[in-house]
């Protein structure tokens, strides 16, 4: 097993990632659910094998920290019994798929798309000719249900449409740095025909691999002219290419903008005209203790709850048999430390697992999120912030109101902004604890200006 350890790479259960708190093991759900004594099992085992942390993962996995070599096989055992470990390691890092979480309940949505997931896994399991796709390479599956993906990136898109006569159908989007191209649409809804359209458009892109490496790039990171390769390839799948009216998708005319996740992203209880009601709790940094999962799960169980679905946003939902079990369940979630009010400054902050569990960070940075979170209570000022262990800016690749950076004498801070763009002031240390205090009147509409800089002295 030591030969197949990396690092610096996606994690997956059979590759597993040196971080500075172990080895961290990657938990890909099928079809984006996992059901509720599969999570209780997963929960035991980082309890028994790991450090007992769990993460959320922004693309809706999930993680289980601090394990040991000798400890895998123990949560390859408990992954085994639930069908949730790949056969081979090729296979598993490019069974990247995301869905919406409310697909099969939400009743706005066209279709359930959870059939075209399953069928889409099982192309990607057992056609070796995908496995050449990057380890990052991933697909977006659009039901209509709300909250819905569209702005997460995928490479391939594949998104239901409906037609002025009420005819549901698809179209597929393609990744590209700043929109999303939308190629073609189809109104042949057999299942083979969509999975054959999306595994011929990656495999285009595989073939658009230089002869000399085997290395396959990202649909967003090809070439003018070998996108357009790609995108002709694409076309030709379609044998109806139109311009209908479509619901819970954007215009095929024109491109999808990136932005940012609105607040459309309800917490607590969500109800629905046909009486599926969904419990929806935040992970704060999106992570949380395998105690509080057993906590939580537990009491889900007790209520009847089956299943948990995961999102990109780090939120976890919970279909609820009814809205009578809401009460008791949220009050179990809160005492396990989950969020279900959208208003908590916690959620305003991405904060990667920072030191000592990362051995790039140079500071605590959960810590210093919470320093943080606690002075923002009384403050609208600041809607969004980012505090990242090292450059590298892991929790978020979105621009943040603020932005702190961890360097060797303290947190270098910029406004709209990502890690990678230059601060405007130094804040030591020791004054993370009364930072809003000293930088909220810095915080204005104002981008990061030569003119403005300086440093927050202790």
């Amino acid at each position: 097993m030591t030969g197949s350890l990396k690092r610096g790479w996606c994690p997956g259960a059979l590759r597993p990632m040196q971080s500075g708190d172990g080895l961290i093991l990657r938990v890909r759900p099928r079809a984006g659910a996992l059901s509720l004594d599969a999570m209780l099992d997963i929960a035991h085992g980082a309890l028994q094998y790991g450090n007992g942390i769990l993460d959320l993962t922004r693309r809706a996995n999930l993680q289980v920290r601090g394990l040991c070599e000798k400890n895998l096989p123990g949560m390859h055992d408990i992954l085994h019994a639930h069908d949730l470990l790949d056969e081979t390691q090729a296979a598993e890092q490019v069974r990247n798929i995301m869905l919406s979480p409310l697909t099969s309940i939400d009743p706005a949505e066209l279709l359930d798309i959870r059939p075209i997931a399953q069928a889409l896994e099982a192309r990607l399991t057992h056609d070796e000719r995908l496995w050449r796709l990057p380890g990052k390479f991933g697909f977006i599956l659009e039901s209509g249900a709300s909250p819905g993906l569209e702005n997460e990136r995928a490479d391939i898109r594949l998104v239901a449409i409906q037609n002025e006569k009420g005819r549901i159908g698809f179209k597929v989007g393609l990744d590209r740095p700043e929109t999303i191209k939308w190629v073609g649409e189809t109104f042949e809804n057999d299942r083979e025909h969509l999975i054959d359209i999306l595994a011929n458009i990656a495999l285009a892109v595989i073939s658009q691999a230089p002869k000399d490496t085997k290395q396959v790039p990202r649909m967003r990171n090809l070439s003018f002219e070998k996108f357009s390769l790609v995108e002709k390839s694409a076309r030709s799948e379609f044998n109806v290419i139109a311009q209908p009216d479509m619901r819970q998708a954007p215009p095929s005319s024109q491109e999808s903008s990136r932005s940012e996740i609105s607040s459309s992203c309800p917490l607590g209880l969500i109800e629905f005209e046909n009486d599926h009601p969904i419990l929806a709790l935040a992970l704060p940094f999106g992570s949380q203790t395998a105690q509080n999962w057993i906590s939580l799960v537990e009491a889900a169980k007790s209520a009847g709850i089956v299943e948990l679905r995961l999102s990109p946003w780090r939120t976890v939902y919970l279909p609820l048999p009814s809205k009578n079990c809401a009460p008791p369940l949220l009050e179990a979630a809160t005492q396990a430390s989950f969020v279900s009010d959208h208003n908590n400054p916690l959620l305003k902050i991405d904060a990667c697992p920072g030191a000592p569990a990362c051995t790039s960070a140079m500071s605590d940075t959960r810590k210093d999120a919470r320093a943080i979170a606690a002075q923002m209570r009384f403050t609208e000022t600041i809607k969004s912030i980012h505090v990242s262990g090292c450059e590298k800016g892991c929790a978020r690749s979105k621009p943040a109101h603020m932005v702190l950076v961890a360097k060797s004498n303290g947190y270098a801070l910029a406004r709209n902004a990502t890690v990678s763009q230059a601060p405007e002031t130094l804040v030591p240390y020791d004054r993370v604890s009364r930072i809003i205090e000293e930088i909220e009147p810095l915080l204005g509409p104002s981008q990061n200006s030569s003119s403005t800089r300086k440093t927050i002295r202790a």
